[in-house]
């Protein structure tokens, strides 16, 4: 579970990429070409080391699937540890997480991560803009101005 939980989050993948993930979609180095089955792009993606250890860890090498293992299973696992953990939410709240983090680091930036192709869309859905500290522009005080009106 850590190597699919690692996974769903560093690459924001929705979670039917994200089980179909092949051995063949990774290149040289870590990065993680895949095209998304919504949208039909390719994107790559850059995964961490602790990441890729994790992947490695799961599987013998040689195997088709990163992930050979059933979706009801995946689902049965991930709502028994969010419900030890005493949270809500989902597999789609690695999305969720991903999104907003890349945005609290890095304004402007859950759109490529989410692999959206619309505007906006990252913050209608994923992005808790709760979390995210806006820098507002602030007019500067009216008696600093010339002649102290406004």
């Amino acid at each position: 579970m850590r190597a699919i939980i690692l996974t769903g989050y560093y690459t924001g993948l929705r979670p039917c990429d994200l089980l179909d993930l092949r051995t063949s979609d990774f290149m040289q180095g870590g990065v993680l070409v895949i095209r998304q089955k919504k949208t039909d792009e390719a994107i790559p993606i850059e995964l961490p080391a602790d990441c890729r250890e994790a992947i490695a860890a799961t599987y013998p090498q040689g195997r088709e699937l990163v992930f050979p293992v059933s979706r009801k299973a995946v689902w049965e696992s991930i709502r028994s540890l969010i419900k030890k953990a005493g949270i809500g939410g989902s597999l789609k709240w690695l999305r969720r997480t991903g999104a907003t983090r890349c945005e609290q680091v890095q304004p402007g930036s859950a759109k490529a991560y989410l692999g959206h192709l619309t505007d906006g869309l990252a913050y209608r859905h994923y992005v808790d803009a709760r979390q995210i500290v806006f820098t507002r522009p602030i007019p500067p005080c009216p008696t600093t101005m010339v002649g102290g009106a406004a």
